[in-house]
C-alpha cells in the first residue's frame, strides 16, 4: 500500500468519470496490477474480469455494482464496500437516463458522454468517445469553461475533439511545451537566464537505485548547495542525481521540515564557510516577510558571493492566491534585484503544462493527476498508463503539498514518482546553468 496508510474512498465523486478516478486511485493504493486483482477476487470466489474492469475504468464508465464490490474488495479495502457501492449508486442515480448537455444539464436518453445507458449502470459503445477526452473534458475542461461561459467551452471541445491527444492522427503528449509562454509565465523549461543546451535536460529519469545511490560528482565539480523544507527534502535525491550525473555539480542537502528561509539564518553562514558553493539553491513553500532578503543578504555579503537560485512553488491547492503572490511578489523580484534565477519547478506540477489545452490560469491550479509527457511514457512513470490516455499522479491521496507517492524515512522521496523528477528536473537545470555561467 504505497500511498499512504489510509484507502481512499469515493465520497468526491458525482459523476462516473469521478467515480472511475477514485477507483484508478485505490487501485495505485493497493499497489496491484488488473491481473493481480482478478486473481485475489477469484481466490475469494468473486468474478473480476480484468478486461472488463479496465476498460470500464480506463474509459471512464461506471463499473456494475458486482465488479465495484469485488475490486475494492480485491484492493483490500473490504470494510469500505458498503460505502463505495453507496456512492455508486448515488452517482447511477444522478445520471440515470441522462447525459450532460452544452450548459452542463442532462439531456433524454444518454450517459454523462454521450452513450445509451444500460440497467446496471454501464454503457454502451460509442466510436466517436475517447478516454482522454472523456476523463480531461469532465475533470479540466467543463469545469474550467464553465466560468468562462458556454462559448469557450464549445471552442474547447470542438478543439478536443478533431485536435485532441487520442484523436485520429494525433501525436502522444511530449514531454516539452506545445505553446510559447505568456508575459507572466517563464519558459517552458521553467528557468530564467538559463544557457542552451543544457547538460541536465537530456538525462534519463533515475531509478530507485540512482536515488538511493547517486552517481559520485566529477573531480573538481561545484558545489551546490540545496538548502530547503519539506518539498526540499523530498526532492534532495532526485536533484543530487540529475546534478551529479550532469558531470557539472556536486550536491550538499541541507533541510529541515516545515522549514522558511529564516529558520537557516543562523546556520547559514556556518553551511556557506563549510561547503564554499558556487551555487545556493533555496526551496521554501513559505517565507515570513522579509526572510528571503535577510537569507539573500547573507549570501551576499562573503567575499565571494555564491550564486542563487529561488524555486517558484508550485499551486496551493487551498490558497492559490498565496504562491502566486510569493513567486510573483517575493522570489522572482528578489532573483532579478541581486542577479540571481528563478526555478520554476512549481509550473511542472500544475496544470500550465497540460498538453492539449491551454488553461485558464493554469499556472496556479492545482491538480493531483496530469497526462503523462513522454519522458514518464518511455521510463515507467506513469502511474496509470492505460487510464485515460496514461496519467500520473502528483500528490499521494491524503497530502496537496507533498510530491512523494511513498514516504520514506529519513525525509528523502527514495522511490520514483512523477511529481519529484518533474520537479527535481527544473531545479537540477537551474543550478547547472547558474554554475557553469562564466
Amino acid at each position: 500500500m504505497s500511498l499512504g496508510n489510509h484507502a481512499p474512498g469515493p465520497e468526491d465523486a458525482t459523476t462516473p468519470a469521478e467515480f472511475a478516478l477514485a477507483m484508478l486511485r485505490l487501485k495505485a493504493w493497493s499497489g496491484l496490477s488488473y491481473r493481480q486483482l482478478e486473481k485475489r477476487a477469484a481466490s475469494a470466489g468473486e468474478s473480476l474480469p480484468r478486461t472488463s474492469i479496465a476498460s470500464a475504468l480506463d474509459q471512464g464508465r461506471l463499473p456494475a455494482e458486482y465488479l465495484v464490490g469485488a475490486f475494492v474488495r480485491a484492493c483490500g479495502d473490504g470494510d469500505a464496500v458498503a460505502r463505495w457501492l453507496a456512492v455508486r449508486r448515488a452517482v447511477a442515480a444522478a445520471h440515470a437516463g441522462g447525459g450532460y448537455g452544452p450548459h452542463g444539464r442532462q439531456e433524454p436518453g444518454h450517459g454523462p458522454h454521450g452513450r445509451q445507458e444500460r440497467a446496471g449502470g454501464a454503457y454502451g459503445p460509442d466510436e466517436e468517445a475517447r478516454p482522454g477526452y472523456r476523463f480531461w473534458a469532465d475533470r479540466v475542461v467543463r469545469r474550467s469553461a464553465a466560468a468562462a461561459g458556454v462559448a469557450t467551452l464549445l471552442a474547447l471541445g470542438a478543439v478536443w475533439l478533431f485536435l485532441g491527444p487520442f484523436g485520429r492522427g494525433s501525436p502522444a503528449p511530449s514531454s516539452s511545451a506545445t505553446r510559447e509562454p505568456t508575459a507572466t509565465e517563464p519558459s517552458p523549461g521553467g528557468v530564467s537566464r538559463v544557457a542552451s543546451p543544457n547538460p541536465v535536460t537530456g538525462l534519463k529519469p533515475p531509478t530507485d537505485r540512482q536515488l538511493r545511490v547517486p552517481p559520485a560528482a566529477a573531480p573538481g565539480a561545484a558545489v551546490v548547495l540545496y538548502v530547503g523544507d519539506a518539498i526540499g527534502g523530498e526532492t534532495a535525491a532526485a536533484v543530487t542525481y540529475f546534478v551529479q550525473a550532469s558531470g557539472k555539480g556536486a550536491v550538499r542537502a541541507v533541510t529541515a521540515k516545515d522549514a522558511e528561509p529564516c529558520d537557516f539564518l543562523k546556520r547559514l553562514p556556518g553551511l556557506l564557510e563549510d561547503a564554499r558553493p558556487r551555487v545556493v539553491v533555496l526551496q521554501f513553500w513559505r517565507s515570513s516577510a522579509g526572510c528571503a532578503d535577510k537569507v539573500a543578504a547573507v549570501i551576499a555579503g562573503r567575499a565571494v558571493p555564491a550564486r542563487t537560485v529561488w524555486v517558484l512553488q508550485g499551486p496551493d491547492k487551498e490558497h492559490p492566491e498565496r504562491t502566486r503572490r510569493l513567486n510573483e511578489e517575493v522570489y522572482q523580484p528578489l532573483a532579478d534585484r541581486t542577479g540571481g534565477q528563478t526555478a520554476d519547478a512549481g509550473r511542472q506540477v500544475s496544470l500550465a503544462v497540460y498538453p492539449y489545452e491551454r488553461i485558464a490560469g493554469g499556472r496556479y491550479k492545482w491538480t493531483a493527476w496530469i497526462p503523462c509527457n513522454e519522458e514518464e511514457r518511455l521510463h515507467g512513470l506513469c502511474t496509470n498508463p492505460r487510464g485515460f490516455g496514461g496519467i500520473a499522479l502528483l500528490h499521494p491521496e491524503d497530502d496537496p503539498v507533498s510530491l512523494c507517492l511513498e514516504a520514506t524515512v529519513p525525509a528523502r522521496c527514495l522511490t520514483r514518482s512523477p511529481g519529484v523528477i518533474r520537479y527535481s528536473r527544473v531545479i537540477a537545470e537551474a543550478a547547472v546553468a547558474a554554475a557553469v555561467r562564466p
